[in-house]
């Protein structure tokens, strides 16, 4: 499919940008709200926040939709950002850059501390890191900005990235030839290695059975030529007299 059949971002389940309070109480367990607009706003302790892959994060959203369902119960507002679209707000607010979305950034409001997901981007994992924040095994640290977030561009998204392909330019036939050789060397330099130090340990091993096999040989020649110790005759008994 060409870039312009994928600039439409993926719609927030809430069905609502506007992040007002109004749609905020109406929203339902599992609704994951656009925040591209409104910047980090939400309801909850935790703003759990999924930072996406712009145009092409409708099955990264399909995710965050499960999470948020499965952790209705919980503390967390959840939201999702456009990861590309607002790399400065996300890189300076929570370290988080283009080349590590999608994730879910942990962001309690009133310590202004926060903590990124590490890991492949499933809902098990994320759900248990979430979990993680809330039990206090997931350590959180202060934001990037200092005490405040950054400021958030709150026109950027419909101004810039709706109508811009955001996507990564396609590697061409020879970049990946020039890797598939690259794999290739890497490859075979590691087999030369290996036989290298096979072969050294074969030629030690060979050595220490002809050492081990000469010092036998050795033992054998010194017990052949030592003199053998002749035997005394026996003496024959004497009988006395008496003993007929």
């Amino acid at each position: 499919a060409s870039a312009a059949g994928r600039r439409q971002a993926p719609s927030s389940s809430s069905g609502s940008s506007s992040g007002s309070s109004s749609s905020k109480k109406n929203a339902k367990p599992g609704d994951v709200a656009d925040l591209n607009e409104v910047g980090v706003d939400c309801d909850g302790q935790i703003c759990a926040v999924f930072i996406l892959d712009g145009p092409s994060s409708e099955e990264d959203l399909a995710v965050a939709k499960e999470v948020a369902l499965a952790e209705a119960g919980g503390p967390y507002g959840f939201g999702w950002l456009d990861g590309r679209c607002h790399s400065d707000f996300s890189t300076a607010a929570f370290d988080v850059d283009p080349s590590k979305v999608p994730t879910l950034v942990a962001y309690a409001k009133r310590k202004k501390r926060f903590a990124a997901y590490v890991g492949h981007f499933n809902a098990k994992d994320l759900k248990s890191f979430l979990r993680g924040v809330v039990s206090g095994r997931t350590p959180t640290q202060p934001l990037r900005s200092g005490d405040a977030l950054p400021p958030f561009d709150a026109q950027r998204h419909a101004r810039d990235c709706l109508n811009v392909s955001l996507e990564e330019p396609i590697a061409d036939d020879d970049d990946g030839a020039i890797d598939g050789d690259l794999m290739a060397e890497i490859i075979a330099e590691e087999a030369a290695k290996k036989k290298a130090i096979d072969d050294e340990a074969k030629a030690e091993k060979k050595r220490l059975d002809a050492e081990a096999a000469a010092r036998r040989q050795e033992e054998a020649n010194k017990q052949n030529k030592a003199p053998k110790k002749k035997k005394k005759p026996k003496k024959k008994k004497k009988f006395a007299s008496t003993d007929l």
